[in-house]
């Protein structure tokens, strides 16, 4: 829907202190596929945010201090001098281990100072996905000012606390009270993850785990979600026997650098296994680069934009997917109930298009295809986003009245055109004809009496497969308490749905253990060999650029003003 030699030496040392800091690998079973290792990972800096520390980050890599023992070069001091502390340290995880098979974290410390009951000292893990931080343990069942090995384990969400791009963890350590200080000698988190050896990555889903789907979806086509929700019950919530987790990001409006900052947020995330968005086109374009260099795969209900999707173009990214239509298509459509005897039965057009991609696609499409049918356009004529005054290019346009004016533009622009084309000689009961954009009640609002009559293009359900009418609708309207919008992308949500979930059947490799082990790009390739699969909206085949759409499922649709609403007229 609507857009050298000292070098060699540097990177020597910066290995070898990485190979430190990360630890040993230590192999804890391999079986048939599945390979499980632990690593050990030790801080590479302190953030003090109140309070402050002495004492070299390093000293906490190395555990040498016991019972009473106190050797201030051994350790790193905690201090709170007039104020509580908070701080944190901060790890990497190694290349070599992916973030989303990470099954289990442990914390352990070495801490000396007050005993509880007399000041609490707890350290927190920071949570990337909800931005927050979660305590995971406290200085409990330590002696004061004796040496007490600590230990905590997390084993639930363990891939939320490592950043899916900056592959880091913090821990944060935080005193209740400002009363004594604490002596740190040793901490260190030990991760244990399945082996993985997709390039892009893996996720590694538990026994009882679930399987995370996100949206990136805007109103006011969020039906798309809703069509998404009612393939879950179809479902029974599960996808190989795992709970499905379906949430992410609504918003009342499509807007690139919002877009981006929710989807940079995704990223973060390692369980995310697909998201089902974007609702406009322009969006799409501006989160795929990203998205698709992290791995993630996305499969769009409204997309329309050809460049997307076209070979060879540079807004076709590897993981991008849609069900629905290109604008190309859409066009085609148009041109032909345009041309078409049984439609419009005209041989001379002229068209408007506002500048925006999604415009000037329509229009290109249109046209290409009227001309390739036997017709003419007579003049080609360009609008700008906010213009009011239409005159200058309905003047032109009336000079030689066509049989057919194509305006594949949005509201409010498509409003103003509708209006003062019949105050236009020449233009009074000219054909007039747009788009999935004007394809709204909206224009009756727009436009009044003058929208009588007035055309789209737009999704035609009659063209859908019959479970459609006879399972869909009746399941939408019980669940939302409202039948599905024929103008909205509820069924096309649906689809988007079902085909990330047939990719995850076909991709997932079950572990001996009973976890399922999906590589991201083994994910891709299950979404592009998508082929002959019948979902709501037709057959689904998707092409090796992302088109899973074979028949465009799009009707034309006449504005009648004494309904307030749209009548389907072709084909």
């Amino acid at each position: 829907m609507f857009t050298r030699a000292k070098n060699f030496i540097t990177i020597g040392v910066v290995l070898c202190l990485l190979l430190l800091l990360v630890g040993p690998t230590r192999s804890v079973s391999a079986i048939g596929e599945e390979s499980v290792a632990a690593k050990i990972l030790k801080p590479i800096s302190i953030v003090s945010t109140k309070g402050s520390t002495t004492g070299a980050v390093t000293r906490l890599h190395v555990k040498d201090q016991t019972g009473t023992a106190d050797n201030p070069l051994k350790y790193v001091l905690f201090k709170t001098p007039s104020v509580v502390y908070q701080g944190y340290r901060t790890y990497q995880i190694p290349a070599t281990v992916s973030a989303g098979t990470v099954t289990n974290i442990k914390v352990k410390i070495n801490y000396k100072g007050p005993a509880k009951a007399t000041q609490v000292w707890s350290w927190y893990l920071f949570d990337w996905v909800k931005n927050t931080w979660v305590k995971v343990g406290d200085n409990a069942g330590a002696t004061a000012n004796v040496w007490k090995a600590l230990q905590f384990n997390v084993a639930v969400n363990p891939t939320q606390y490592i950043n899916n791009l900056t592959r880091q963890l913090r821990l944060r350590l935080v005193s209740n009270n400002a009363g004594g200080d604490a002596k740190l000698d040793y901490e260190a988190i030990t991760i244990t993850h399945n082996s993985c050896t997709d390039p892009f990555g893996c996720v590694i889903i538990r026994q009882g785990d679930p399987i995370h789907i996100a949206y990136l979806l805007n109103l006011p086509w969020l039906e798309a979600q809703n069509g998404a929700l009612i393939a879950i019950d179809d479902s029974n919530n599960k996808i190989l026997n795992h709970p499905i987790k379906f949430d992410g990001v609504a918003r009342d409006n499509c807007d690139n650098a919002v877009a981006l900052a929710d989807s940079t947020k995704m990223r973060k995330d390692a369980s995310i296994l697909a998201i089902v968005g974007t609702t406009c086109s322009g969006e799409a374009i501006t989160i795929m680069s990203s998205l698709s260099a992290s791995g993630f795969s996305m499969v769009s209900p409204s997309n329309t934009n050809p460049s997307l999707t076209e070979p060879g173009n540079p807004n076709n990214y590897p993981g991008y997917l849609r069900v629905s239509y290109s604008d190309k298509l859409q066009g085609s459509k148009a041109a032909e109930y345009a041309f078409d005897a049984a439609g419009l039965n005209a041989s001379t057009a002229a068209t408007i298009n506002d500048g925006t991609n999604y415009s000037v696609e329509l229009e290109q499409a249109f046209n290409d295809k009227f001309v390739a049918l036997g017709g003419t356009v007579i003049t080609r004529q360009v609008i700008t986003p906010g213009d009011t005054d239409m005159s200058g290019v309905l003047g032109i346009i009336a000079a030689t009245p066509p049989d057919v004016i194509y305006m594949p533009v949005f509201l409010p622009e498509g409003g103003y055109l509708m209006v003062q084309a019949r105050a236009t000689t020449g233009l009074e009961t000219a054909p007039m004809m747009g788009s999935d954009a004007l394809y709204t009640t909206e224009i009756g609002t727009a436009a009044g009496a003058d929208a009588d009559g007035f055309k789209a293009t737009g999704n035609d359900p009659q063209q859908f497969s019959a479970a459609y009418a006879s399972n869909f609708v009746p399941a939408y309207t019980a669940k939302f308490g409202v039948a599905p919008n024929d103008a909205a992308y509820s069924a096309y949500g649906y689809d988007a749905f079902t085909v990330i979930k047939l990719a995850i059947v076909n991709s997932a490799v079950p572990q001996p253990n009973g976890h399922l082990l999906i590589g991201r790009t083994a994910l891709r390739n299950a979404l592009y060999a998508i082929s002959g699969v019948s979902g709501l909206t037709g057959t689904l085949t998707c092409t090796t650029t992302g088109d899973c759409a074979a028949t465009p499922a799009v009707g034309v649709f006449e504005y009648q003003t004494s309904l307030s609403n749209f009548m389907r007229i072709w084909p």
